[in-house]
């Protein structure tokens, strides 16, 4: 290849036009026995503006999705305020200031994964009116195609839209996971050497729910978004279409080139596999996992306000030992404890990789009004328990509130530290190792009581495993202080 073809190749195709079909495109990828429908009929007024600027080279293959997905909604007759489409980085994310229903646009490849949440988000937590439809190319499926896999695996409601032109058409006409062997991109000069990813065929063997391969200039593409739209569960079409400003340059992309590769790979086009058996994943996930569904277990929807507290202003402690000696299970009833005395709380946890050996930390904010932030850079308490709580904590053991309260084991040499500190033997009063963590807990609340040892007693009680035992380390500890 010459060094003005390499020129034409790199050359940046992102200048807004107004798009018109191009013949190459239109003659590129043809239907078998199909005649292609004019795109300016198709009524699309209510789902996307059509006095904007399309956004993509002359013909792009990108609007022909545009529209079709548009026509999609109105075969449906779906309130664009229903619609959610998630767009992925690259050329096809531009539709967003097109589109009249509702947008977000994502990090690279991770479009499915927000388009999921959105999704499970409504079913579980609202009316499951909305509709998620995600626009990705193949390099953002490429990158995040584990995605794609989990959603195959889980089923949710959500429909997948994969613009493949064969190349990243946004950076430069890059080679992709998708690029057909001896295609010729900007760094493929010779020709790709590499299989390209079957994506309908990968995922059938993930139990994907609804799968099609569709050529962009089919008459009945928004038949087959429709169909896929309509599907209760994840859908996925794989849409096959040229990048004007790369693709079309040096390879011969015409109907018989097409048709005689995806016939080598062993791909067809049409619905591929349409499960009307599978249960998409929010009913399935509201029948067994939804707290709902689990009302006649021990686990409840709220903690009831059964004791007074006496905090103004938030707590901010922290707890370290041992891993593996309940120092994070103590600091979840710790919690409970405050949540039963009509106090906010929060609970994040730290450990090593090596889970139950090592350090284990856990930082608890109380407070009698919402917390919006959860970080701790001055304790007002600090409780430690062995060695490696110790130190995991030192620094900020030194920095403590002065006007707090540390509660350390007696057997630790600790440095010298701000405010006031308690030195129970934790380790000769508590026979069970599991027990010293809430010890520590009930001698801070004996001399720091913002909320009554029966509270800590009762959400022991609520747990419902070891009760005896924990109950007998929270009185030696409230007693040993």
């Amino acid at each position: 290849m010459g060094a003005r073809a390499v020129q034409l190749l790199l050359r940046c195709p992102h200048t807004p036009r107004l798009h018109r079909p191009s013949r190459m495109l239109a003659s590129a990828l043809p239907v078998e026995g199909a005649t292609q429908a004019p795109l300016n009929k198709m009524p699309v007024g209510d789902y996307l503006d059509e006095n904007k600027e399309a956004p993509y080279c002359k013909g792009c293959g990108h609007i022909h999705i545009d529209k079709s997905l548009a026509k999609a909604l109105d075969l449906l007759s779906m309130d664009p305020g229903k619609v959610v489409v998630v767009s992925d980085i690259g050329c096809m994310g531009l539709v967003d200031s097109m589109l009249k229903t509702h947008t977000v646009h994502t990090t690279h490849g991770r479009s499915p994964a927000f388009a999921a949440g959105i999704e499970l988000a409504d079913a579980l937590y609202g009316d499951s009116a909305l509709k998620t439809i995600v626009m990705i190319g193949d390099g953002g499926a490429t990158i995040g195609l584990l995605h794609l896999v989990e959603l195959a695996r889980m089923n949710p409601d959500v429909t997948v839209l994969i613009h493949n032109n064969f190349l990243y058409g946004m950076t430069g006409g890059q080679h992709s996971g998708f690029t057909p062997v001896n295609f010729i991109t900007s760094t493929t000069l010779g020709g790709n050497i590499i299989p390209p990813i079957d994506i309908c065929g990968m995922l059938a063997t993930c139990n994907a729910g609804f799968l099609a391969r569709v050529l962009a200039t089919d008459h009945k593409l928004p038949e087959v978004i429709a169909q896929a739209i309509s599907y209760p569960g994840f859908a996925l079409v794989e849409i096959l279409e040229l990048c004007t400003g790369y693709g079309t340059r040096f390879n011969p992309l015409i109907r018989k080139e097409i048709k005689a590769d995806l016939k080598q790979q062993g791909r067809h086009l049409g619905i591929l596999s349409q499960d009307q058996d599978k249960k998409e994943f929010a009913i399935s996930y509201k029948e067994k996992s939804h707290p709902a569904a689990r009302a006649d277990q021990r686990h409840e929807e709220g903690i009831p306000r059964l004791f007074a507290h006496q905090l103004t202003a938030p707590l901010k402690l922290i707890m370290g030992g041992t891993a593996g000696e309940g120092v994070q299970s103590a600091a979840h009833l710790f919690t409970v404890a405050a949540v039963l005395s009509g106090l906010f709380t929060a609970q994040k946890n730290d450990n090593p990789v090596t889970v139950g050996t090592g350090f284990s930390t856990s930082e608890l904010i109380f407070s009698p009004d919402e917390i919006l932030f959860n970080g701790i850079s001055m304790p007002d308490a600090i409780l430690i328990t062995s060695g490696s709580g110790l130190k995991r904590l030192e620094g900020m053991l030194v920095r403590m509130n002065p006007e707090g309260l540390a509660v350390v084991e007696a057997d630790l040499t600790i440095p010298k530290v701000p405010g006031r500190i308690l030195r129970p033997p934790f380790r000769g009063l508590i026979p069970d190792s599991q027990g010293v963590n809430l010890a520590a807990i009930a001698a801070y609340l004996k001399h720091h009581p913002f909320l009554p040892i029966d509270a800590l007693k009762e959400a022991v009680r609520r747990r419902g495993k070891g009760v005896k035992e924990a109950l007998e380390a929270v009185e030696r500890g409230y007693q040993a202080s």
